[in-house]
């Protein structure tokens, strides 16, 4: 098609239209690309939760504290 387009060399007016069309279909899948990379950072949140929680240590490191049970304790 890019072929046959530089062949036929259509006017401004006829490709303004394609233009915008491609200029809004930029944006969507600029869009697409962070919502698959916020689902990305989402589950990665939910998976490093699985594995424990991360505080902070005295000297201000970051450790994990393992979670020994999967049962939640309930206290009244």
């Amino acid at each position: 098609m890019l072929a046959q387009l530089a062949i036929s060399r259509p006017s401004t007016r006829l490709l303004r239209p394609v233009r915008e069309k491609m200029i809004d279909n930029q944006a969507l899948l600029a869009a697409a690309i962070k919502g698959v990379a916020a689902a990305g950072e989402r589950l990665e949140a939910l998976h490093n939760v699985q594995k424990g929680l991360s505080v902070y240590d005295d000297s201000g490191r970051v450790e994990l504290v393992r979670q020994h049970s999967h049962i939640l304790e309930k206290k009244a």
